[in-house]
This record gives structure tokens, sequence and C-alpha cells, in this order.
């Protein structure tokens, strides 16, 4: 029998080789994958270094899962695909807004059903602006729910641009803006405690109206009372807004709201008014004070101290024997002390009625001529004695003589300098009617001595004059260098400013004379050395 030979054909041979080498490649590929992948038990994992892709071959993340179709859930969807749950999220809607407000990606929560999505909640974010990547790309968040009963979805917190939050509004103004447009809105903010208690935070929309309360406001609509009672602060009352007032509210179908305390924008607080009309205005009742009461510093702790009084009353009359009484003065001298004009329809003293005054009147003038007249002296000894100063703004005249205390007769007189009492002047030169201080010897200009306290004063006192006595006995300024002055010698300017030296006589054929029209006056008093001041008797030649 003869052995079977291969009588198989080159190219059969070759297509053999071929399928060979395909499920070669084939089962290592598949083995490559699956080797990636580790189960236990029910589990499995995934131990692959790189990026995992679905619905793309270039994934950048390690799960990328993008979809071209629109109007889709989310990019993952999780949950069980029913009718009633369900939720998705989408990063990512376009890399690239080309304006405002367009969707960048969103978290939605609800469920897909028969291909159409219901969205219950959502939160999105949103372009501010067309973005350039890299430089300028604004967005904004937004959280929105639907109401019960509705399909809609509707916006009710934003995170804007600026990172202010909105809860009511998508236009925050500050760092947390709370907003509730409903009418006759109370109780923006809803502090809850235990045992179901409440305090509220809130405006009205009313007047601009900050509110803080444990029961609400109770206004005029009943959608935003309680029935219980309650308190309430109410900062920019709707009478005044910068009022600051106190309330409390009544029990019942339809509260009220009663005001207990106002504090008012001046400064000034009302207990029961809302209209003070003090510092502290207190109507409808008492004020206790445990510690006292005060009054401009003077404080008493009891009623004795603040209602007592040193008077005794008998039937109809009252008396008071114990000190002094004074009208208008804090320390009386006497029985009766009164600080001010006294009208009575009739006087005694000492038992006798005083029905007349000691003036006599004719027409309109009133004389008194049985006495002397002081006027702030109790023992006048000239019939009119008068301790202090006289003003007479019309004319003076006096029959007899005029008696000063003082010795000389000065004017009021303008002068450019301060000048001191004692100080010899000439008149200035530069200005009319003017005097300044000496400062040459012998000066015919002298004018006269500033005096200290005239007897006898003309002219006007104002402001840059000074008083210059031209007669009479004054003290001057004097220096006796040139000589000792002895009394008696003629006094002249000197070359020492605002002071007098003796006068030296020159001969003029054969006859010691003293320069005319230089001369002061007389000294009373001796002075032998240096400087001082001595007596002099005015005379100016």
């Amino acid at each position: 029998m003869r052995p079977i030979q291969n009588t198989h054909t080159p190219g059969l041979s070759r297509l053999c080789k071929f399928v060979a080498l395909a499920l070669f490649v084939v089962f290592s590929c598949f083995s490559a994958v699956h080797a990636q992948w580790t189960t236990t038990g029910n589990d499995i994992s995934n131990s692959n270094s790189g990026n995992v892709g679905v619905k793309t071959t270039t994934p950048e993340f390690p799960l990328q899962v993008n979809s071209s179709g629109t109007n889709v859930l989310g990019a993952v969807y999780t949950g069980a695909l029913s009718s009633t749950s369900g939720a998705g999220f989408q990063m990512l809607t376009t890399t690239t807004p080309s304006a405002a407000n367009q969707r960048l990606g969103f978290f939605s929560f609800g469920t897909r059903n028969a291909g159409t999505s219901y969205n219950s909640s959502v939160v999105q974010s949103f372009s501010t602006q067309a973005w350039t990547l890299g430089s300028a790309q604004g967005s904004y968040l937004t959280f929105s729910t639907t109401p019960t009963g509705t399909n809609a979805v509707s916006e009710r917190m934003r995170i804007d641009q600026n990172g202010y939050v909105g809860i009511g509004t998508s236009s925050p103004a500050d760092l947390l803006h709370i907003s509730n447009n409903a009418t006759n809105s109370v109780g923006t903010i809803r502090l809850q405690g235990g045992n179901n208690t409440a305090g509220f935070i809130g405006v009205w929309d009313f007047v601009p109206m900050l509110l803080l309360s444990n029961n609400r406001h109770p206004g005029t609509a009943n959608n935003y009372k309680t029935t219980s009672a309650g308190s309430l602060i109410l900062i920019g009352v709707d009478s005044a807004p910068g009022d600051l007032g106190f309330y409390t509210t009544s029990t019942g179908t339809t509260p009220t709201y009663t005001e207990l305390v106002r504090m008012k924008a001046s400064g000034r607080v009302g207990i029961g008014t809302g209209t003070p009309g003090y510092q502290l205005d207190v109507q409808g009742g008492s004020i206790n004070s445990s510690g006292g009461l005060c009054i401009a510093g003077d404080c008493k702790t009891a009623w004795s101290q603040v209602g007592a009084t040193q008077w005794t009353t008998s039937g109809t009359t009252i008396n008071y024997s114990t000190g002094n009484v004074g009208i208008g003065v804090a320390s009386p001298t006497t029985k009766l002390d009164v600080n001010g004009t006294v009208n009575a329809t009739g006087l005694t003293v000492n038992g006798t009625a005083v029905t007349s005054s000691q003036w006599a009147t004719s027409g309109t003038a009133i004389n008194y001529s049985t006495g002397n007249v002081g006027i702030a002296t109790a023992s006048p000894t000239e019939k009119l004695d008068v301790t202090g100063n006289v003003k007479v703004t019309g004319n003076l005249t006096v029959s007899g003589n005029i008696a000063a205390k003082y010795q000389d007769v000065a004017e009021w007189v303008e002068s450019s300098q301060d000048l001191a009492p004692g100080t010899v002047v000439v008149l200035d030169t530069a200005r009319s009617n003017q005097v300044v201080a000496a400062k040459q010897a012998y000066d015919s200009r002298v004018a006269g001595v500033i005096s200290a306290q005239p007897g006898l004063v003309l002219g006007e006192a104002a402001q840059g004059r000074v008083l210059v006595a031209t007669t009479g006995r004054v003290r001057v300024k004097v220096d006796a260098s040139n000589g000792p002055i002895q009394i008696g010698d003629l006094l002249v300017t000197s070359d020492r400013e605002g002071v007098a030296m003796k006068s030296v006589p020159v001969e003029i054929g054969g006859v010691r004379i003293h320069r005319p029209g230089t001369l002061i006056g007389k000294a009373l008093e001796p002075l032998a050395k240096g400087t001082g001041e001595i007596l002099a008797l005015l005379s100016l030649q």
C-alpha cells in the first residue's frame, strides 16, 4: 500500500498561512485588551494608565463622554431609566461661547421618558461675555427648582461673576442679596428654633423698612399675619423712615400691633408716644427708678429728697422761719432777698405802711431834696454819691468845681506805637495828629507824657489811641546821665527813646537861657544818678 502524499496546491497553502496569522493577531489583541480589566467576584476594575473614551477615540481625561446629539439630558446619565427618577450632568456644552448668557454646562436631576428629558432641578453655568480663551472667560451659576404641581423650572439662586449671591433675584447688588417681590411680603429671613419657634428678618414693600420680629409684621393684609402674640422692632417706621420703633402684637384672627417705644432720628426717645417732645418723653404711665432720679447731675434717691419743702402750712397760710428766702439769689442775706423788680400793691416796714416815695415828682421830672442819694453806697456823703463809674451820654454841666483824685489832664491821641505810662512823646511827622516816643535830645516837637490814670480825660477812647498828659502832675521816665536832677530842674527830651533828662541852658549874649519849645516841665522829685521815674509838673514851653 502506498503512503498518502501531500497533494494540496501552492495557493491553498498560502491562504491557510494568512488565516492562521489573522487569528493569531485577533487573539493576541483580545488578550492584550482583556488583560487591562480584572474581575473580583461581581466587580471589575481597570489598571489602564491612560484615558477612557466613550464616543471619542481621543480621550483627554481619565473618563471622557462625548455626545453630538441635541436636547440630551446630559453627557452622563445615572439612575434607572424610568419615568420617575434619574440624574445627569453635562460639563461643557461649547468650548467657545460666542456671546454672553451661553450655557457652558449643567447638572440636572429629573428623568427621561420616551426620548424626552424632564429636568426638575438644575444647576447651570453660563458665560457673561463672548469668550476669549485664556484671557476673558466670565461666567455665572444658577440654581433652579420646579414648584409643586408645575413642570416649569424657575431660577431660585444665582452666583454672579463678582461672587455676589442672589436669592430671589438675578441681579444681586451685594455679597448676599435676598429679594421677595410678592406684595405685602415680610419675613425675608426665617430663623427657626426648637419647638417650632421662629424669628423673622425682612423688609416691608410698603415703605423702606427693616423689621425684626418673632411674629412677622401685623399689617393690613392677612396673608402675612399670624394669630399668636409677638413683638416687633422696625428700623425706619412707615411714618418716619429715620425712626426706630418697638412694638408688640396681639392675638386673634386679625391681630393688631401697638407701638411701645419710639427712638426719633433726632435722638429723642418716646415711651407711649411716637412723637416725643423731649429727649425722654413718657406718656400714659408712671416712671419707677430704684436707683434714684438725677436732674443736671443732682441725684435724689427718695421722694422725700425731691418733694420735701422747708415751708410750713397752717390752714391757708405758709411760713418759713428757719432761714432766709432768696428770689433770683442763691445765697440770700436777709429774710427776703430779691434780685429783680418787686411789684406790690402795698408795703409795710416795721408795721408802718409805706404809702409814698421820698422822691417828689413834677410832671416828668423827679427830685429828692431832703438828703443824699447813694448809688452803690449805703452811706452817701454828697447829694449824689456813686461808687463806680458814671457814664453820661449828653453834656455834663458843673456850676462848681470838679475835684479829681489824680492831678493831670490828658486826652486820647492816636499812635502807631504801644506806649507805656511815663513815656515822653513827640508829634509824629509821618502821620497827622499822632504821637510817637521821643528819641532826640531837645526835640521841639515834644507833646507830653503818657499818663497811667489821669484826673481828667478828654476825647474818646479807641483802638490805637493813648492818653497823653499835657498839664498837671504826672510821673515821667528820666535819665540822670546828663547830670543829677534836682527838684525844680527843667526837663527836656533825651537821646534815649521816651526818656526825659535835665535841660542844660545855653548862653546867648551873656544870658543863660533854656531852649524854647523843648521844655516838658519841672522836676518835683530828685534823681541823683541812673534812670527812673519821678513826679513832674507838666508845663510845655
